[in-house]
C-alpha cells in the first residue's frame, strides 16, 4: 500500500506544480526535435520524453503522444508482418502507456502495457526492469491478485 501512496503522492505533487518556463521551454524543444529530426528512433525517443512532460502538464496528449511513439517502432515488411524496431525505446512508450492508463483506473489495460515492456525488455541486455516492475506490482496490487503482485515486487 506504501508505493501505491508514494506513486500517486508523486503525480499529485507534480501536477500541484505550475510548469514554469523552463517545462515550457523543455515542451516546446522536444516538439521542435520531433519536428525536425529525421531518425525515427530519435524520434520516438522525444515523444516518449514528450509524453512523460505531458503526464504533468497536458494528459489529453499523453496517448496520441504515446501512439506516435509506437507507431515509429514497428514496421510493416512487404508481405504484410509486423516487426519490432528499437526495442528499448518501444518498452519505454509501453511503460508510459502503462502509466497513463494506471491513472485512469483501467488496470487489465495498464498490465497488458505493462507485460509488453516486460517482454521487450527481457531481450535487452541490461534493461532497467525496477520501475517497470513496481508497476506492475501495484497494477496486480490494485486487482487485489496479491501473489502476482508479489512475483514482481
Amino acid at each position: 500500500m506504501s508505493r501505491i501512496f508514494l506513486f500517486w503522492l508523486l503525480f499529485w505533487s507534480m501536477g500541484c506544480l505550475q510548469l514554469n518556463a523552463q517545462a515550457v521551454t523543455v515542451v516546446d524543444s522536444l516538439k521542435q526535435l520531433v519536428a525536425t529530426s529525421s531518425d525515427d528512433s530519435i524520434k520516438a525517443t522525444n515523444l516518449n520524453f514528450l509524453a512523460f512532460y505531458y503526464l504533468r502538464s497536458d494528459f489529453d496528449q499523453v496517448t496520441p503522444t504515446i501512439q506516435q511513439a509506437l507507431a515509429l517502432t514497428e514496421y510493416t515488411d512487404a508481405s504484410g508482418h509486423k516487426h519490432t524496431r528499437y526495442p528499448s525505446i518501444r518498452a519505454s512508450s509501453f511503460y508510459y502507456q502503462g502509466v497513463t492508463i494506471f491513472i485512469l483506473q483501467e488496470y487489465p489495460k495498464a498490465l497488458e502495457a505493462n507485460m509488453e515492456a516486460l517482454k521487450l525488455n527481457e531481450s535487452i541486455v541490461d534493461a532497467e526492469l525496477k520501475y517497470l516492475q513496481a508497476s506492475i506490482t501495484d497494477i496486480y496490487t490494485e486487482l487485489e491478485d496479491f501473489e502476482e503482485a508479489e512475483k514482481y515486487y
